[in-house]
């Protein structure tokens, strides 16, 4: 499962959830460890990597800007950055959205 996928589950179940949405935006690592782990995926967050979870309000909106090069540790990419950036979808942060409508 890769990045795009795992994230739209997780986003997928916090809308239908709403005890799993708080559980979500209150231990995130915990919440996404016990979902990585439920998909008998053998992954871990590295301890260093920080997860926000924002959910958006009908007065509060968010853009999530990706990292740039210059963000970049040793200005290398890997191949699974190298594919995010190709699709649109590297953060420098694991950010979770729940889009509302604009209007």
């Amino acid at each position: 499962m890769n990045r795009k996928e795992f994230e739209s589950r997780i986003i997928g179940r916090a809308l239908r959830d709403a005890a799993f949405r708080k559980r979500l935006i209150e231990r995130t690592r915990e919440v996404m460890a016990e979902e990585l782990s439920a998909l008998g995926e053998d992954a871990t967050l590295p301890s260093d990597l920080r997860v926000t979870v924002l959910q958006e309000t009908a007065s509060r909106k968010y853009i999530v800007l990706p990292r740039t090069m210059d963000t970049l540790e040793d200005g290398t990419l890997t191949m699974e950055e190298l594919g995010d950036i190709a699709g649109g979808t590297a953060f420098s942060v694991f950010v979770l959205v729940y889009t509302a409508a604009f209007s």
